[in-house]
């Protein structure tokens, strides 16, 4: 098995159920951080 040490893991993933703002902190996560210019509307 490979180890891979934690500079190489980019993958996320959020949980939860319906209506509780999983892709409104995806957004907001990804705007603060620079990867996104502007946030939209959900």
């Amino acid at each position: 098995m490979n180890k891979f040490t934690t500079d190489l893991i980019r993958t996320v993933a959020l949980l939860g159920h319906g209506c509780v703002g999983k892709t409104t902190l995806a957004e907001t996560l990804l705007f603060t951080t620079g990867a996104i210019r502007s946030q939209g509307s959900v």
